[in-house]
């Protein structure tokens, strides 16, 4: 493995985030990963369609066996699914709604829908990914 900064490449040419290389004391050979650590990349259940593809291609690209690092992902992952229910809420209000007065006021789900975008990009800030690399445009 070559290591770089903040992640590994393994011998599959996947990204490794948070990988712990434990030895064995006298051969010195790389364990294998345990039982445990299979059950870990677990993905969160009631995620919208772009969160599990988010998941999934973050975990098929990039070996996470950091329980920090999947957290992260899986923080990021609700979060983008919360995003996509405030998107639809205001896609079906409209970000103007009128208040008490019904004079014109912003919707309270676009408050949400701001702090909920900021915790996304927390999340996804602290796993370092190069996210951009899996989601090209796709030509006209």
């Amino acid at each position: 493995m070559t290591r770089g900064f903040g992640a590994e490449t393994s011998e599959k040419g996947r990204k490794v985030v948070g990988r712990k290389a434990y030895l064995d004391g006298q051969s010195g050979e790389i364990l294998k990963k345990t039982e445990k650590d299979e059950k870990l990349a677990k993905m969160p259940a009631d995620l919208c369609p772009s969160a599990q593809k988010l998941w999934t291609d973050c975990v098929e690209r990039w070996e996470m066996d950091d329980r920090a690092a999947l957290t992260h992902l899986a923080n990021a992952c609700r979060s983008l699914t919360r995003l996509r229910t405030l998107e639809n809420i205001l896609q079906k209000d409209g970000m103007v709604i009128p208040n008490r007065f019904k004079q014109p006021s912003r919707h309270p789900a676009y408050a949400l829908m701001t702090a909920e975008s900021k915790n996304f990009r927390e999340h996804m800030a602290a796993l370092q990914l190069d996210i951009e690399s899996l989601y090209k445009p796709e030509a006209d």
